[in-house]
């Protein structure tokens, strides 16, 4: 596999939650720049957890 480096200007970046359950929960985050073209995509699988008591 390669990968064409070029240079490009990341104009936004979101992220959201796609699906989120007592357990587990799934994530997106894209990159686009300053002709709204997508340059990166990214999914994470994520484990919740509640924080410690202060």
């Amino acid at each position: 596999m390669s990968m064409r480096r070029r240079s490009a200007n990341c104009r936004s970046a979101a992220g959201t939650v796609l699906n989120s359950a007592r357990r587990a929960a799934l994530a997106q985050a894209e990159l686009r720049d300053s002709d709204d073209r997508l340059l990166a995509r990214a999914t994470s699988g994520c484990m919740p957890f509640p924080l410690p008591a202060r």
